[in-house]
């Protein structure tokens, strides 16, 4: 004889985890994305020019122009660099045989992974806190 499972409570802690993650999480995804464009566009700040280091010196200011950064979806945004505004950024970020590399965009990846990580893995302890408060009533 089968016997039956009610998954009633489940399918709708289920419910409530997905509203909370679709109301709470897109702003947090676009300040993550908006800490990587603010640390990408320190890295573009100017200063003394230091071969090889950051910040790299701005001249006309057409690399930072070029910085941009928009939704693809609401759980999905992207910062990049226009290639049609600064179509000489890879040489600046990877280096040449002549000019020294500068990883203006993978180091502000790097030093704002920790910060992007805390602030998304607190809005999903945020949503799974809330659900869990309303699965209880």
């Amino acid at each position: 004889m089968k016997q039956m499972v009610d998954t009633s409570v489940f399918n709708f802690r289920m419910k409530m985890i997905q509203l909370q993650i679709i109301k709470t999480m897109p702003p947090k995804i676009q300040e993550g994305a908006q800490l990587i464009h603010n640390e990408v566009d320190k890295n573009l700040s100017g200063g003394s020019y230091s071969p090889g280091q950051l910040p790299i010196r701005r001249i006309t200011g057409t690399l930072a122009r070029a910085l941009q950064m928009a939704p693809v979806n609401p759980f999905h945004w992207k910062v990049w660099i226009d290639s049609h505004i600064a179509p000489y950024w890879v040489y600046v970020h990877f280096g040449t045989s002549k000019l020294a590399r500068r990883m203006f965009f993978l180091d502000a990846v790097t030093a704002t992974k920790a910060q992007v990580t805390k602030l998304l893995s607190t809005g999903v302890q945020n949503c799974l806190a809330r659900s869990n408060k309303w699965s209880k009533k």
